[in-house]
């Protein structure tokens, strides 16, 4: 039942409902307690869980009742979804949040975060990595953990290098001063440089998979290397890869609502790859990957250098749905071996754009067999440095980039806050397990690299048998 009007009363007191009305003002004791940030959420989020809500309710008798979008609805909406936990009022500010996320993002955050992130911001000193760090490769070797990271500077001449950084805790990282892999500037393929690296390591030989991108089409490369520090470049990996003429589209955000294209560009080419993350073992004689975005193929190999590509889409965004990645996939970090199968984290995007990670299992003999897709996703958006930032997709940020226009891009970034097209993303480049622990690192806005932890046991506790 709905609470009394004198009930209601007292947990107003207790809890801030007003907190989806708009604009939030968090009450002046929150403010001394400093939780303005948890109180004060940006506007699609609160517009996400007043929807979810509506959904919820729809499927009760007060139908006509909650169908309302007015401040006072929503308080009432707010409290249904308060009835579904008896404790709520028990429970810090922080839990209620977490149970928001669970109810309205169906999301079972199973990570912890460091309290160090952002483990590696922009730095200033570098202009090479001036502006962003992000999108990181990782592998855990001699005891060290090794980061490669996409980095980008300011100015016309921008693009994107690899930086390198090494840690003994997965926390605290010494980087490199200079990029470790940078664009080859004789090769137009390489005009706006190197992105996204994901490494895996196969016997002697650590692989990295990273797109090369011309500022028009990413295209996916690989580079070897026996000792971490220097590599050789080999290429391009899938020469005759079409996205549109292999059942691909581009999605692409207009006035934050996705928009889909299915042919390229007439000043673009159809042979658009990114996002390649390699199995850790052959199998049956071959290597094997995953790559690219908007949905995912499968790829092999008899030399891990050159690619053949299977036609089909592997993995498709589940459209029409409340799903995590209703508009679009993309490929996470390499896929990790475990007695159950080949366990696959793959990005969902949503039609309010938030990047989540949800879980494939996978045939351990034959990676085309998918055993399980997750409905939920277990790591996704929530901290204030995953809320916002330069992302790549808002439509004109990377030209205001280019042009050194700071003053407009600032603009830019906080119109897409104000109008809740701001990107939420946690964009999970690397997956290392040691012992028990399975630590990400990921890019966080398009800006920062932070890191999260869960043990292996809990993320295999949420496979079937």
């Amino acid at each position: 039942m709905l609470f009394s009007e004198t009930e209601t009363a007292k947990q107003n007191q207790k809890f801030p409902f007003h907190f989806l009305s708009a604009p939030p003002t968090p009450p002046a004791e929150e403010k001394k307690k400093g939780k303005e940030n948890f109180w004060v959420l940006p506007a699609r989020v609160r517009e996400r869980v007043r929807g979810a809500l509506v959904r919820i309710t729809t499927q009760s008798e007060r139908t006509r009742q909650f169908q309302a979008t007015t401040r006072s609805a929503r308080a009432k909406l707010v409290r249904v979804l308060l009835e579904m936990s008896s404790n709520f009022f028990k429970q810090t500010p922080q839990e209620i949040f977490e149970e928001v996320l669970r109810y309205t993002f169906g999301m079972r955050d199973i990570f912890k975060r460091s309290a160090k992130n952002p483990i590696l911001k922009p730095n200033p000193d570098n202009t090479w990595e001036a502006v962003k760090v992000y999108n990181p490769g990782a592998v855990y070797f001699n005891n060290e953990y090794h980061l490669f990271y996409r980095a980008i500077g300011f100015g016309q001449e921008w693009h994107s290098a690899i930086g390198y950084a090494v840690s003994g805790d997965g926390e605290n990282f010494k980087r490199s001063n200079k990029p470790i892999l940078d664009r080859d500037t004789n090769n137009a393929l390489e005009l706006r440089g190197l992105e996204d690296p994901r490494i895996t390591q196969i016997e002697d030989t650590f692989y990295m998979v990273y797109a090369a991108y011309d500022g028009k089409v990413p295209r996916i490369n690989i580079a070897t290397s026996k000792d971490l520090r220097i590599w050789q470049k080999h290429g391009q990996a899938l020469n005759d890869f079409d996205l549109f003429k292999n059942g691909g589209m581009k999605v692409r955000w207009e006035n934050g609502k996705p928009i889909d294209q299915d042919k390229p560009r007439p000043d673009r080419t159809g042979d658009r790859s990114k996002a390649g993350a390699m199995f850790s073992e052959k199998i049956n004689g071959k290597y094997w990957m995953v790559f690219n975005e908007f949905k995912i193929w499968l790829a092999h190999s008899s030399d891990g250098i050159q690619w053949d590509y299977i036609p089909k889409p592997f993995l498709e965004p589940r459209r029409g749905t409340d799903f995590f990645d209703n508009v679009f996939v993309e490929t996470g970090p390499p896929p990790i071996k475990t007695e159950k199968g080949w366990l696959v984290l793959y990005h969902g995007i949503n039609d309010t754009i938030q990047y989540h990670l949800g879980i494939l299992l996978l045939d351990l003999e034959d990676p085309t067999k998918i055993l399980f897709r997750s409905d939920e996703p277990v790591f996704g958006p929530k901290e204030s440095y995953e809320l916002s930032g330069i992302v790549d997709i808002i439509p004109g940020a990377i030209e205001l980039l280019e042009q050194g226009k700071n003053k407009e891009l600032n603009e830019l970034l906080k119109n897409a806050e104000k109008e809740g097209f701001m990107p939420q993303v946690t964009f999970t480049t690397a997956a290392v397990v040691v012992g028990d622990t399975l630590r990400l690192f990921y890019g966080a806005g398009d800006q920062f690299i932070c890191t999260a932890t869960t043990s292996m046991k809990e993320i295999l506790s949420l496979l079937p048998d």
